[in-house]
C-alpha cells in the first residue's frame, strides 16, 4: 500500500492578509485565509482530503479536514487546491 506522500506533494501555499471579524457577543477577533496546491500523481477520480493542524501556545492543537477541488487533469496525474480555509 503506497503511503500519501507517494501519491500527493504540496508545491505552494497562499495565505491572505488579515481582517477582522465581530462574533455574536461583540468581540473583534482576527482571521486570515490559506490555500495549498497539490501535485497529484494519480487519476482525478482520487478523493483528496487535507488534515491541517493548527498549533498554537500551551500545547493547544486544532485540527481540520479541507476538501481539494481538481484542475489541470491528465490521466495520470492532476493538481488539486484546497477549499479556502480560514
Amino acid at each position: 500500500m503506497s503511503i500519501a506522500e507517494h501519491l500527493a506533494m504540496p508545491v505552494h501555499g497562499h495565505l491572505g492578509g488579515y481582517f477582522q471579524r465581530v462574533n455574536d457577543f461583540g468581540d473583534t477577533f482576527d482571521i486570515r485565509w490559506g490555500k495549498i496546491d497539490f501535485d497529484v500523481y494519480h487519476g482525478a477520480q482520487a478523493n483528496v482530503k487535507v488534515i491541517l493542524k493548527i498549533y498554537r501556545d500551551h500545547g493547544l492543537c486544532e485540527t481540520y479536514i479541507v476538501d481539494t477541488d481538481a484542475h489541470h487533469i491528465h490521466w495520470d496525474h492532476h493538481r488539486r487546491t484546497t477549499r479556502d480555509f480560514y
